[in-house]
């Protein structure tokens, strides 16, 4: 009671609260003690005319009939009131239950605190359509698609947030990009696929027409560009023949030593370089040797080659050094990859991401793009199954009945008294006044 009149008095004194509160609250201020008043009172009165043989004047005793009545009024409706939520806890040795014998062991709305917050729940959902709110929700998420600025503003914290976890990410993404690359490096580059692009790319492409005319055209054109290179070596190689003929031939020889008899130098070097310096047209030579390379028989012995060289590999592929050296092929390739790729990966894959996070075309893309193809298919969900998903995680009356539940019955009745205390207080203090009323009543109708 003391705690309440703290209250009452707290309110009075407070100009910010509206004015009928603050009247109720004088006026409880008034009621409450002159009720107790008016009720100590009665004790003395009565002994002072029943046992000290006093006389109450009659105006006196008819004030301390209106009071008493006014007092009753009073009494009855703040018991009645405090009724309501005392005792909060189920007791037998509060003063409402001892003054009821037991009867009223805990007040009416902790008793009943539970049903309340499922009765409020249910109230709610025929105030409040939760389909209606659900409707309203997906709405509002549709509409945030349609807002520039609330992209914008999106964008801009989802951006933000993505560059304040760059390192976490990298930390994160790095090691799994890795261990996934390795293992994916690891099941394509084999001796089989080595094979395969083999069987199934290299030599279809090597045996079609187009293939070989393309390779051959481009060796005759390479050799056509050698010979000029080439004439020097020959010219030397030429040379020799002749003179290793001339060694070997026994007439020529003859003559060349009865030539040196008389004096003349070496007959077979003298002639070979003749017949290679002076008699032999070596443009002519070159000439000749250009065009026949491009003959259409040259073309058709190099296409052949080529034939000749797609078997042999084929042959190689199958025999044993082949596939050893397949299987050498397949892993120092595996290796270098990996070791490439992972060092690219440690040195620029946190470049990678910061450019992604920062980059004005992703960001671009999402909004022009994939938000206005997405938008959509949202529309839809949301009228379907995101409107259904709504509903179940709502679940309105169930919020409010644990919510309710939760509550402690002190919690609860403040959060009663923070809205219905002034018509509380409202019902103690016309209790008081209809009290005096009937009172009144009783002297004139007696």
């Amino acid at each position: 009671m003391i705690g309440e009149m703290k209250k009452r008095i707290a309110v009075a004194f407070d100009c910010s609260k509206p004015c009928e509160l603050r009247v109720f609250a004088w006026l409880e201020l008034f009621c409450l003690p002159a009720s107790m008043i008016t009720v100590m009172l009665i004790p003395v009165l009565l002994m002072n005319r029943y046992w000290w043989g006093g006389v109450i004047p009659i105006g006196v005793n008819i004030c301390i009939k209106i009071l008493l009545a006014a007092a009753t009024g009073y009494i009855t409706n703040y018991i009645a009131v405090e009724m309501l939520f005392k005792p909060y806890h189920e007791s037998k040795r509060h003063v409402l239950s001892l003054l009821t014998f037991g009867y009223w062991s805990q007040g009416l709305i902790p008793r009943n605190k539970s049903k309340i917050g499922k009765q409020l729940g249910s109230e709610a959902e025929t105030l409040v359509s939760p389909d209606q709110i659900a409707n309203d929700l997906c709405k509002m998420v549709a509409g945030l698609l349609d807002d520039e600025k609330n992209l914008r503003s999106i964008e801009c914290a989802i951006r933000d947030f993505l560059s304040s976890k760059e390192a976490q990410i990298v930390s994160t993404c790095l090691p799994a990009i890795e261990e996934m690359c390795v293992r994916k490096i690891n099941e394509f580059v084999t001796s089989e696929r080595i094979k395969l692009l083999w069987v199934d790319v290299i030599k279809p492409h090597l045996e079609s027409e187009d293939t070989k005319e393309i390779v051959v055209k481009h060796f005759v054109s390479y050799l056509n560009l050698k010979v000029p290179d080439l004439m020097p070596s020959l010219k030397e190689e030429v040379r020799g023949f002749i003179y290793d003929f001339l060694q070997r031939n026994e007439l020529f020889q003859s003559i060349a030593a009865a030539a040196m008899f008389v004096g003349y130098a070496d007959a077979s070097k003298s002639l070979a370089d003749n017949i290679v310096d002076e008699a032999i047209d070596w443009e002519d030579v070159s000439k000749k040797i250009c065009k026949k390379i491009s003959d259409e028989q040259t073309l058709i012995k190099m296409k052949f080659e080529v034939d000749v060289m797609i078997s042999k590999i084929e042959w190689w592929l199958s025999s044993e050094s082949g596939v050893s050296q397949i299987n050498k092929i397949a892993e120092s390739s595996r290796a270098y990859i990996v070791e490439n790729l992972t060092t690219w990966l440690r040195s620029d894959f946190k470049k990678l991401v910061s450019g992604v996070v920062r980059s004005e075309s992703v960001w671009g893309y999402a909004r022009n793009k994939l938000i206005p193809e997405v938008r959509p298919a949202l529309e839809v969900w949301l009228k379907g199954p995101g409107k259904d998903l709504v509903l179940s995680k709502l679940n309105l009356s169930e919020r409010i009945a644990t919510a309710v539940d939760k509550l402690s019955v002190e919690e609860f009745h403040e959060r009663v008294n923070s809205i219905a205390a002034q018509h509380l207080g409202a019902i103690q203090v016309l209790g008081y006044f209809l009290g005096a009323i009937v009172g009144v009543g009783v002297l004139v109708v007696g």
